[in-house]
């Protein structure tokens, strides 16, 4: 759940030109592609990139309240959040994590957004415990990023 969110989240940049003069984020949306990209800061080492496009549908409510269902080994499974919009910032917050996405489109139709995530974003996501943050040390230019694009 917390890394459809987070895809969510990274999606999100600053407005484009082709933005609804009415959007409103509240309603349903389908994930259509969620993209998680960790960049090691070392030459000629790959970055890890991982896309996904599994069923994910987000219910944005209009008292600042949603919930995300996606499915998990053969189980549907629900996560709450809340969530705020100002200009172009998305804030999605659940009982683990805190994203603030930037949105690139903003249509009633699409949404686009993006967020670079700080370690402990990326720790909390993949639920790293003492001794794995510790192996981040090894890349002290290491980034991370989510793009995620939903559609109604």
């Amino acid at each position: 759940m917390l890394l459809a969110l987070a895809a969510f989240a990274f999606s999100f940049s600053s407005c484009s030109k082709d933005d609804d003069d009415n959007f409103t984020l509240v309603g349903t949306w389908q994930q259509e592609k969620y993209e998680f990209i960790v960049d090691f800061g070392v030459p000629g080492l790959q970055d890890f990139v991982e896309t996904d496009t599994d069923p994910l549908t987000m219910v944005f409510n209009a008292d600042g309240t949603g919930s995300a269902t996606y499915e998990e080994e053969g189980t549907e499974i629900t996560d709450t959040f809340s969530w705020s919009l100002s200009g172009s910032v998305l804030t999605i917050t659940d009982s683990d994590l805190s994203l603030s996405l930037n949105l690139t489109t903003m249509t009633n139709e699409r949404v686009v957004g993006e967020q670079t995530l700080t370690l402990e974003q990326l720790a909390a996501m993949g639920d790293l415990g003492e001794e794995e943050l510790e192996g981040f040390a090894l890349f002290p230019n290491l980034t991370a990023a989510i793009a995620i694009t939903l559609v109604k």
